[in-house]
């Protein structure tokens, strides 16, 4: 069955309609969808948590080299410059590691000519962990976008989400919803260059290059609003993420100033709701406002796929 169909056949009328939907949704199934958002939390904390222990292990070796080759160029009444510095005495101890942590080279093989070569390898390192950083983190939110719509679409067609069902949903389409975002990505920004590349060729005056920029803003807000139902399709329909661009057109085009109108009153309600949430946590100690912005930040993240 085609349950995307069933999520636009029907909209509510006016803004408050799709505010009101919303939140009865949410109250009826506010524990399922608060389920996926926590492990979309867990996951991307786990997921951040090895990333950042094998970029350490990774850059050790670099940063290992890097103190052995200033240990060799430095002269011995540096070493007090370098403890008054950093405003700790002894500091300069920790230039004196043991030469078995630095696998690669040694003291006396550090030289002038070897450290283009380190250099070079280090910046081909840290690109490659940037990279890794960067797909590992996307591929972890796309499932649970997906997990998060696939719920939704549940609800809808009028069954009952279960998160485990959802998630692996997800799963099964997280390399097409990080598709889809990733030629969406792409799409900003070669607008963006394009706009910057028009305004640098012509050498455009002030009131041109603000025409230029709300030209941008105006391209931006509709190809935001008009790829909305992309991930969704992606998920319930089971489709590309070429074919999401597609699709998404199709069931958006009649409803491009609802669609964004919703968007920009549910972010302002966003804010001016957390303005206040903030303000009375303030008032309420430490603990309970950390524990009071998260469970915010979990019904906000709950409610906005919606």
């Amino acid at each position: 069955m085609d349950f995307s169909n069933q999520l636009f056949e029907n909209p509510p009328i006016g803004v408050d309609g799709v505010l009101a939907q919303g939140y009865h949704i949410f109250a009826a199934y506010w524990m399922p969808l608060v389920i996926i958002t926590c492990l979309r939390i867990l996951a991307i904390s786990g997921t951040m948590a090895i990333l950042a222990g094998f970029t350490f292990v990774v850059a050790m070796t670099y940063i290992t080299m890097l103190v052995n080759f200033i240990k060799n160029i430095m002269p011995d009444n540096s070493r007090y410059l370098l403890d008054y510095s950093v405003g700790v005495s002894g500091a300069s101890r920790l230039l004196d590691a043991p030469d078995n942590y630095y696998p690669y080279y040694t003291d006396d093989q550090i030289g002038d000519d070897d450290l283009p070569k380190i250099a070079a390898k280090g910046i081909i390192t840290i690109i490659s962990l940037v990279v890794l950083w960067v797909i590992m983190l996307s591929l972890v939110t796309s499932t649970f976008d997906g997990a998060m719509y696939h719920a939704l679409a549940q609800i809808y067609a009028g069954g009952a989400p279960t998160p485990i069902n959802s998630v692996k949903r997800g799963f099964a389409k997280k390399w097409n919803v990080y598709g889809f975002k990733l030629l969406f990505s792409c799409a900003i920004i070669g607008l963006t260059l394009v706009v910057i590349g028009l305004a640098a060729l012509f050498q455009a005056s002030f009131s041109l290059i603000f025409a230029s920029y709300l030209v941008y803003v105006i391209c931006f807000v509709l190809l935001s609003t008009v790829c909305v139902a992309a991930i969704p399709a992606i998920v319930v329909e089971g489709i590309s993420a070429v074919q999401g661009f597609k699709r998404s057109l199709i069931l958006c085009k009649k409803f491009i100033c609802f669609v964004f109108c919703s968007e920009l009153c549910y972010r302002v309600i966003f804010i001016i709701a957390a303005t206040i949430l903030n303000l009375i946590f303030g008032e309420l100690g430490t603990f309970l406002e950390i524990l009071g912005h998260f469970a915010v930040s979990i019904a906000f993240s709950s409610i906005k796929p919606m």
